[in-house]
């Protein structure tokens, strides 16, 4: 019989991210270049959940937004939630939250 901690450890590998996605009163929607890329891309803000330490994809999109904008805000309503696969590194499970309008105190 298999014992738990091996069936555990033989089960898929997936990683989670969480996006937040703000709007200007243009409706223009906020990007941030990635620095852990060569190429440099737009993307969301966000990043990968720690579910390592039993961070939970709110509390990582909070914290992401937090290091990368210098916002404390917490996330809105979770908008959607998708599944992307990657060339060179295990499927992500990807929940995106409504970051709101972004008014001129908080651009700042």
């Amino acid at each position: 019989m298999l014992d738990y901690a091996a069936y555990i450890a033989g089960l898929p590998k997936v990683l989670a991210a969480a996006e937040v996605l703000f709007r200007d009163a243009d409706g223009r929607v906020l990007l941030v270049r990635t620095t852990y890329r060569e190429d440099g891309r737009w993307t969301l803000p966000g990043g990968g959940v720690e579910s390592d330490t039993g961070e939970s994809p709110r509390r990582a999109a909070r914290r992401e937004v937090r290091e990368e904008l210098g916002i404390g805000t917490g996330p809105g309503a979770l908008l959607a939630v998708d599944w992307v696969h990657g060339e060179q590194r295990p499927p992500v499970v990807v929940h995106l939250y409504d970051g709101g309008v972004l008014d001129g105190a908080r651009q700042a």
